[in-house]
């Protein structure tokens, strides 16, 4: 949970440094994303791929209609949040091929 809670003083940073320090920004922003991070690492294994790409579509959705980005960045939210639901917080399963 601390490498999510890191992610969460980035998107401060971000915010801090191209747009003014708006914090309700950050908590919706942040909330959201140690919720989704939350929700998908509570899924049971067969469908956390599933709710993560669901909750990455809402969140594209969230941040191309309700955020404010600054021109010429508004790919980071996006990314970010495909970076993190999509590649960090799935939890891997070794599986050995049939054929060994």
């Amino acid at each position: 949970m601390s490498f999510i809670l890191t992610h969460f003083v980035q998107l401060s940073l971000y915010r801090w440094a191209f747009l003014n320090f708006d914090i309700m920004w950050i908590v919706v922003i942040g909330g959201y994303m140690v919720l989704e991070c939350r929700l998908v690492m509570k899924t049971p294994l067969y469908l956390q791929r599933p709710v993560a790409l669901m909750l990455y579509s809402l969140s594209v959705i969230i941040s191309i209609y309700w955020t404010q980005a600054p021109q010429g960045l508004e790919w980071f939210l996006p990314l970010f949040y495909l970076k993190l639901l999509v590649s960090y917080v799935l939890r891997e399963e070794p599986y050995r091929p049939e054929h060994e």
